[in-house]
C-alpha cells in the first residue's frame, strides 16, 4: 500500500502528472477511511486491485499500418483481446478502449475511457512499419516522466521474448525508449505508454503475422508472431506491476519531439 500513498501522493506535489482533486480524494479516502473505521494497520489495509486499460491503435475508418491485406488496427485489437484474456488468467482485471473494428476512437476518447474507469495503467497497443522493409525492432513510448517506468518494463520484455524470435534476430534493432506526446499519452491520469514490439512492414514479420492468436497452438512456436507479442507485454505488465515505483524527479514538460536523432523509427 506505500507505493500507492506514494504515487498519489507524488502526484499531487506536481512530481508526475496533475491529479483531478475528487480522484485523489476518493483514493485517500479508501485508503483511510477502513483503517480507521476498523482499525486496521498500515499492513493489513485492504490494497488496490489493479485495472489495465488496453488500448488497441487505430481501428474503424483508420487502419493504420497497411502491408498487402496486414492492417495494423487488426492486428493491434487481436493481440490486445487476447492479451486482456492472459491477465484475466492471472486474476488481473483490464478494460479495452474498443472491442470490434468498426468504431472510430480519437485520442481523447482513449484517454478519457481509461480516466473514467479509474485505470492503474494505460498500455496502447501498435504494430509498427516502415519504408525500409529490412528495418525491424522493438520501441517502447512514454511522455510523462512517471509514464517511463512502464515503458522501460515493456521495452525489456519484449526484447527478451521477441528478439530471439524473430526472422533474424541479428537484425531486430533496439530502439530504446522514445519520448513522444502521442494524444493518448498526454492526458492520461495514470501512467501509460505506446508498445511497438514488431515492424509489420518487414516481410518475414508480415508473414508470421497473418495468424491469428486464437489459431496459434504453441506460443513457442515462431511462427505464432502475435502469441509471442502478447506474452512479451503480459511480461512487461505484469513485471511493473510488481515492481515498487521510486518517487524519481520529473523530466519536466518535454517538447513533443522524442528523443535525439538515431532512436529509430516510430510514430
Amino acid at each position: 500500500m506505500k507505493r500507492w500513498i506514494l504515487g498519489a501522493m507524488a502526484a499531487l506535489a506536481g512530481l508526475a502528472r496533475p491529479v483531478p482533486v475528487a480522484r485523489a480524494l476518493v483514493v485517500a479516502l479508501a485508503v483511510v477511511f477502513p483503517a480507521v473505521m476498523f482499525g486496521w494497520s498500515s499492513t493489513e489495509a485492504a490494497v488496490p486491485v489493479p485495472l489495465v486499460c488496453l488500448d488497441p491503435g487505430h481501428g474503424g475508418s483508420d487502419p493504420g499500418a497497411v502491408n498487402g491485406e496486414l492492417h495494423e488496427a487488426d492486428i493491434n485489437l487481436d493481440v490486445a483481446k487476447a492479451l486482456a484474456a492472459r491477465l484475466a488468467g492471472d486474476e488481473i482485471d483490464s478494460v479495452l478502449t474498443r472491442t470490434d473494428d468498426d468504431s472510430t476512437k480519437s485520442s481523447r476518447d482513449r484517454y478519457e475511457f481509461c480516466n473514467a474507469q479509474n485505470a492503474t495503467i494505460l498500455v496502447s497497443v501498435h504494430t509498427n512499419s516502415w519504408s525500409d522493409p529490412l528495418v525491424d525492432g522493438r520501441l517502447a513510448i512514454y511522455f510523462h516522466s512517471d509514464d517511463k517506468l512502464l515503458a522501460q518494463a515493456l521495452h525489456d520484455a519484449m526484447w527478451s521474448k521477441l528478439q530471439p524470435t524473430a526472422p533474424d534476430p541479428t537484425a531486430f534493432t533496439d530502439f530504446d525508449l522514445k519520448r513522444d506526446a502521442l494524444g493518448v499519452l498526454l492526458k492520461s491520469d495514470m501512467p501509460a505508454a505506446t508498445a511497438e514490439p514488431v515492424f509489420m512492414s518487414h516481410p518475414d514479420e508480415a508473414a508470421r503475422l497473418t495468424e491469428m492468436v486464437s489459431d496459434c497452438s504453441d506460443a513457442f512456436d515462431n511462427s505464432c508472431r502475435r502469441a509471442q507479442i502478447v506474452e512479451a507485454l503480459y511480461n512487461g505488465i505484469v513485471e511493473y506491476l510488481a515492481s515498487s515505483p521510486p518517487d524519481g524527479e520529473d523530466d519536466g514538460p518535454g517538447n513533443g519531439k522524442g528523443p535525439p536523432e538515431g532512436r529509430g523509427p516510430g510514430r
